[in-house]
């Protein structure tokens, strides 16, 4: 029997990703009505006023996953991994995506760290950072194409934002960002992101929706 491609059957399993997705959703409604009965006196059904035990807050389940390397590669231009590890991080704490999704930061060639086999990497250069899209480290491996470059941390982790809240807004539950990224066609993508007017309302767009 032929095997079936990513695409064709993720068509027939449509319904399963958007069912864990909203009860990923509701999970979290009923997390926070926890929290709250934690924190204040609860009245059962009968009158009683109960107490309860306190509840520890469970840190919700985070879809994405920043990696960096504090080493400091033999380089000229070696860069702060863990300072735009770190924004990128708090950038996206509370995202639902459609699929986890895994970020690489490299500081320079040589790094622990690859950058071209994340879903997203910036790995440091001369010019600043390059960001690659679409890589992944699970067989057969594939390497991210790139995406951009960019002089400064602050414009390196605005591209990998406008890329990552693109990919939010426009993949198939459980489409991982590879098959996001071959689906649409990886120049299109490029030359979408690469609008600065786009990045900006993609930046403001994330920040409203969480």
């Amino acid at each position: 029997m032929q095997k079936m491609s990513w695409g064709s059957e993720h068509g027939c399993m449509v319904c399963r990703p958007a069912i864990h997705y909203y009860m990923h959703v509701s999970s979290r409604t009923i997390h926070e009505r926890e929290i709250m009965l934690a924190e204040h006196p609860a009245m059962d059904q009968g009158g009683t006023q109960v107490r309860r035990s306190r509840v520890h807050a469970i840190e919700r389940h985070q879809e994405i996953q920043v990696r960096w390397d504090e080493h400091i590669p033999l380089s000229a231009y070696a860069r702060d991994a863990g300072g735009l590890a770190a924004q990128l991080r708090e950038s996206w704490i509370g995202a639902v995506m459609p699929s986890p999704v895994n970020i690489g930061v490299a500081p320079g060639p040589g790094s622990l760290v690859s950058a071209l086999v994340q879903d997203v990497g910036l790995l440091a250069s001369p010019v600043g950072w390059e960001i690659y899209a679409g890589g992944h480290a699970e067989h057969p491996v594939k390497e991210g194409s790139l995406l951009g470059v960019a002089e400064t941390q602050l414009q390196a982790a605005a591209l990998a934002t406008a890329c990552l809240q693109w990919y939010r807004q426009t993949a198939w539950y459980d489409e991982p960002l590879w098959a996001w990224a071959e689906r649409l066609g990886f120049m299109s993508i490029r030359e979408t992101l690469l609008d600065d007017q786009l990045q900006k309302e993609l930046a403001a767009t994330l920040h409203v929706d969480l």
